[in-house]
């Protein structure tokens, strides 16, 4: 019995020992200034809009002198939708550790594809569907989309936009949209094409041209109907139905007709 009671004793005492050193350590961490801002780019390369500088220049820009702060002080929700109005940054987390450190991670955005159209409009799309504007530093080398393609955005009045990307078949962005996620998703055509040439317009209808990076043929795939049977039969001609050495006897390849590849000889 007697040891019964020594064994509630040392428990008794060892949740009291407990107690006390988690509210030590939050009176400690109430009290504790932030020392360091690490920031962390996820998925960062050459192509990268977003660095470390960039990013603690937009907290110090929020809060100046942020490092000297009490952490309790730091106010979240303010950095966070900070870094959310720059249009390159797709995501963010933001920790604060017992340490002193306040920790950034920061997803940014990757460009699907870049309009360039007669408008003046001047953007990227990603594999969301946001669009957003060129980086004034760095350019990315990504698909282009040219052409006749109304859509401008002024970027002054809202960072970022969306494409409906439901309105495939009637919207020009929602087309280059769902043709630029094959594309890229695709070694063999990320590989061979460098950009989509748009002809047409809302009333009579968009159609598509792929140019290649090696050859000087056009590949016609029409309207978006069915865009990625069209596909399949293009690459299927490009590895199976034509020599590597012919590519330039033809100045046109079209697939907009269906069951049908036509082919144009070069001059």
């Amino acid at each position: 019995m007697a040891k019964v009671k020594r064994n509630i004793l040392w428990s008794f005492i060892g949740i009291v020992v407990l107690i006390v050193a988690v509210v030590i350590s939050f009176i400690k961490y109430k009290n504790r200034q932030c020392n360091d801002i690490e920031v962390v780019i996820a998925e960062k390369d050459d192509d990268s809009f977003v660095d470390d500088s960039e990013v603690k220049r937009i907290i110090y820009d929020v809060i100046p002198e942020i490092q000297g702060y009490k952490m309790e002080d730091i106010d979240l929700p303010r950095l966070d939708s900070a870094l959310r109005e720059q249009p390159f940054i797709r995501n963010v987390d933001i920790y604060k550790t017992i340490g002193g450190l306040l920790r950034i991670e920061v997803h940014q955005r990757k460009p699907l594809l870049r309009v360039i159209n007669k408008a003046g409009g001047n953007y990227y799309i990603d594999a969301d569907g946001t669009i957003f504007p060129v980086s004034e530093r760095k350019a990315t080398n990504t698909l282009v989309a040219s052409g006749e393609i109304p859509n401008f955005y002024n970027f002054v009045q809202q960072h970022t936009y969306k494409v409906s990307v439901a309105d495939k078949g009637k919207d020009v962005l929602a087309d280059l949209f769902y043709l630029a996620l094959l594309i890229n998703g695709d070694d063999f055509w990320r590989d061979q094409l460098q950009q989509i040439y748009v002809d047409g317009d809302r009333d009579s209808g968009y159609e598509y041209e792929l140019i290649p990076m090696v050859g000087k043929q056009i590949l016609k795939i029409g309207s978006i109907d069915e865009y990625d049977r069209k596909m399949y039969y293009l690459k299927s001609f490009y590895i199976s139905g034509i020599k590597k050495t012919d590519w330039n006897k033809y100045c046109e390849i079209n697939v907009k007709y269906k069951d049908q590849i036509v082919c144009r000889k070069a001059d």
